[in-house]
């Protein structure tokens, strides 16, 4: 309804000067003039319309900011009182406040008189003149209508619902509202062969937005046929709800035969072995090989549905849940359904058939339908891991980024799945000193796919170490979602003792730089490094590490800082060498230069900031 509507104000503050309170005539303290309003002299009974007005102090005692402005409808019949808008803020006099008043018309027809009023905490403000009051024709909305375009279905069946596509002109003089009380919307009535009426109240089609006079809509209707087959006339009809039909729609003959329901259902994926009790996850196609649309509505809607039996053919469970088609699905159709299924509660050997049911009506079997078996391995919940290796840095340093690479086996009877309703992911714990945990979800990564029993792989984790020093236990462990960390169940987890400190940066970097380099030209040296840290040097994540270079003039003036990146071959461990090409390039002028290579590790710091020595030479850039 329009009184759901957010009001809308605006504030606008006009030049005008107050005229000083001893000087204004007495009754005008409190008074308000209308500037400007669009309010209607003629709308439809039960019409929303947002009115645009601009309010002047016309007084002189200001408006508190409590003010509120509101409008009645006078007639015959009495006074209704409409909604409440409260000011911005305080208006002083001779200044002007701008609002969007949401108005809705009564439902009785007649002439009324439309009044605005102003009240606060200390009183009612007194309108000045004929501006508070407007003279206003309320009218139902003339019962006419012009209709065009009218396509209907080359088919209808006997209590399914098709669509009707049609254009719709208001040929009267008023809106249509097509919210609010009374609001319009389309219709249909179903009489049989001789005239007499087999169906009146049909399915409402709301109009999506109000309709002037002389303005069109195209608009699909939802149309229920007759239960029975036989003959018909379909008469399409405007109604205006708790009030009327304007009648005099458009009539259609039409027959309506008996459906032919039939629907073939294949499998598209399904596992051969699942957990009990836990999801199912199976995909199916559904293709309508009726001569019917399917009904996708109502309460005797089709939906896909399954019977359980175990290997001794005794059915456990016949009323399986039902799958929602979600669609229509016309003759020859297919569409891809997810289908809604548990495992049973004992392991065992069972088949699923899958096939669509008609709600209160009918299993499409026997309609002539083909069912679908799908056989599943139910075991018992065994998921177990072993960790045979884990590689992961034991020092690492404060609020760091590293990389943990666990080798793990499925030494349980299950399938740990990739996807699905509870897939399986490798997480990680922080722990500190005593055992407390510190970062229970420190990380958490996704199978790259199903590992069946005895299957085994690495996975690479990525943990940031915790933001204070100190002795540590990494916990890497599987976990399901939704059901627990593998841990719980009895897998022994991959307990690793990290020493946390804070980060220290040393290198030595030997090598010979070149005397002289053509300017603006790129070159590699080859160097060697050693990491002289506690800590390994990470190659990815967030802050790996690189070697690059600088450039100053000769009297040390820094020209290049962000120089070519190189990168390490592999992660250095403390204490470790290495010898590699760095790659550098040269400035654009010829001159007399210092070349700096140098450790960095991204977005954390340059060594040479951090105490370490960088190497360094004079280089001759020539032309």
């Amino acid at each position: 309804m329009i009184l759901a509507l957010a009001l809308v104000v605006l504030v606008s503050c006009s030049a005008l000067l107050p005229a000083p309170a001893s000087l204004a005539p007495r009754g005008l303290e409190r008074a308000f003039t209308i500037d400007r309003s669009n309010a209607p002299a003629l709308i439809a009974s039960g019409e929303g319309r947002l009115v645009s007005l601009r309010l002047r102090n016309s007084g002189a005692v200001e408006w508190g900011a409590d003010g509120q402005f509101s409008y009645a409808w006078a007639g015959s019949e009495g006074s209704t009182k409409g909604d409440v808008v409260p000011l911005p803020s305080s208006v002083a006099p001779g200044t002007s406040v701008d609002l969007i008043v949401p108005v809705v018309a009564p439902l009785a027809t007649g002439s009324y008189t439309l009044r605005w009023s102003l009240s606060d905490a200390a009183g009612d403000f007194q309108a000045q003149g004929a501006d508070a009051a407007l003279g206003v024709e309320v009218r139902a909305p003339d019962a006419r209508a012009t209709w065009s375009n009218i396509q209907q279905p080359a088919h209808f069946y006997a209590d399914v619902t098709a669509a009707v596509t049609v254009s719709i002109t208001n040929a009267g003089t008023v809106s249509w509202p097509a919210k609010s009380a009374g609001a319009i919307g389309l219709s249909y009535h179903w009489r049989d062969a001789s005239g007499r009426l087999a169906v009146w109240d049909g399915q409402r089609t709301p109009l999506d937005g109000d309709l002037d006079p002389g303005d069109s809509a195209t608009l699909t209707l939802r149309v229920a046929a007759p239960a029975a087959v036989g003959r018909y006339v379909l008469e399409l009809d405007v109604v205006r709800e708790g009030l009327g039909w304007f009648g005099g729609g458009p009539r259609v003959g039409v027959d309506v035969a008996a459906p032919s329901y039939a629907a073939v259902l294949s499998v598209l994926k399904a596992p051969a072995r699942v957990t009990v009790g836990q999801p199912v996850d199976i995909r199916l196609s559904l293709k309508n090989a009726g001569t019917a649309p399917l009904p996708d509505a109502g309460a005797r809607r089709a939906r896909v549905s399954y019977h359980v039996t175990d290997s001794q053919a005794r059915t456990t469970l016949w009323n399986g849940p039902r799958t929602e088609i979600g669609k229509a699905v016309g003759p020859g159709e297919t569409v891809e359904l997810a289908a809604v299924a548990r495992a049973p509660e004992q392991p065992g050997r069972y088949k699923l058939t899958f096939e669509l049911v008609q709600e209160g009506v009918t299993w499409f079997t026997q309609r002539g339908s083909p069912y679908l078996d799908v056989f599943v391995e139910v075991i018992a919940v065994d998921f177990k891991a072993h960790f045979s290796s884990t590689d992961a840095n034991k020092t690492m340093a404060t609020g760091l980024t590293y990389t943990v690479r666990p080798t793990i086996v499925n030494v349980g009877a299950s399938t740990w799945p990739k996807s699905g309703f509870d897939p399986v992911r490798v997480g990680a714990h922080w722990l500190d000193a005593s055992g407390a945990p510190v970062v229970w979800d420190a990380a958490h990564v996704d199978l790259p796919k199903d590992v069946g029993p005895q299957e085994s792989l690495t996975l690479p984790i990525e943990v940031t170490a915790p933001d204070r020093a100190g002795a540590y236990t990494l916990v890497v462990d599987m976990v399901q979602d939704g059901i627990g960390w593998f841990a719980e169940k009895g897998t022994l987890p991959a307990k690793l003792p990290i020493a946390v400190a804070p980060p220290t940066f040393r290198a030595a970097i030997a090598g010979a730089l070149p005397a002289r380099v053509q300017s603006g030209a790129v070159t590699s040296v080859t160097l060697t490094v050693r990491n002289d840290g506690p800590f390994a040097w990470p190659i990815d994540g967030d802050h790996p590490v690189h070697l690059a270079h600088h450039w100053r003039d000769a009297a040390g003036n820094l020209l290049v800082w962000d120089g070519f990146r190189t990168d390490l071959p592999h992660e250095i461990q403390p204490g470790e060498t290495v010898q590699l090409p760095v790659w550098f390039f040269a400035p654009g002028r010829s001159g007399p230069y210092v070349l700096e290579i140098d450790v960095v590790q991204e977005d954390i710091t340059w060594f040479a900031e951090r105490g370490s020595a960088s190497l360094r030479a004079n280089v001759t850039v020539t032309p």
